[in-house]
C-alpha cells in the first residue's frame, strides 16, 4: 500500500534508529555490536519495551506474529524446519504492520492512519522507557530524535 509506505518514509529517519538500537541489544539489554538484523528476542524487547503485550496481544500471539513474518518472507511452513530467528529492516516494517493489525483493528479508519497511529504510540513509549534507561550513546541520540518528531 502506497500510504502505508509513505508513513514508513515519514517515519524512516526515527524507525531506522529504532530497528538499530534494537539490532544491537544482546540478552544483557546492552547495546553492544553493529549487526544488520533484530533477534527474536530483540523485537519481543521492543514489544515489551513498548507495553504492547497485554491480555489481547500476549507474548504467544508476538511470538506467532514472528513465525508468521518468517514464513510469509520464506514461503514455508516453519514446522517444515527452516528456522530464521532474524529480522532484516524491511521484515522490521512488515512487523510493525502486523502488530498494526493486531492492536488497532479499527474497520472504520484507513489503515495507513492506524499505522502512524502505532508508530507514534511506540516512538511516545520507547521515549518513556528509554528517558529512564540511558545505557548509551545511541540511546541519546534516539531520544534527541524522538523528542524532535514528537513536538
Amino acid at each position: 500500500d502506497q500510504k502505508v509506505r509513505r508513513v514508513f518514509e515519514e517515519n524512516g529517519t526515527e524507525l531506522h534508529m529504532v530497528f538499530q538500537l534494537y539490532s544491537e541489544i544482546e540478552a544483557t539489554g546492552k547495546a553492544t555490536q553493529k549487526v544488520n538484523t533484530m533477534s527474536k528476542t530483540e523485537f519481543m524487547m521492543l514489544l515489551a519495551h513498548c507495553d504492547m503485550i497485554d491480555g489481547e496481544f500476549t507474548e504467544a500471539a508476538a511470538h506467532e506474529l514472528f513465525e508468521g513474518i518468517q514464513c510469509g518472507v520464506y514461503g514455508v511452513d516453519m514446522e517444515q524446519g527452516l528456522h530464521v530467528n532474524e529480522l532484516a529492516y524491511s521484515e522490521f516494517l512488515d512487523g510493525l504492520v502486523a502488530v498494526t493489525a493486531f492492536k488497532l483493528p479499527d474497520p472504520f479508519r484507513p489503515f495507513h492512519e492506524r499505522v502512524a497511529a502505532l508508530i507514534v504510540e511506540i516512538f511516545t513509549r520507547l521515549r518513556k522507557y528509554w528517558s529512564r534507561n540511558r545505557i548509551s550513546q545511541r540511546v541519546d541520540e534516539l531520544l534527541n530524535v524522538l523528542q524532535k518528531k514528537l513536538r
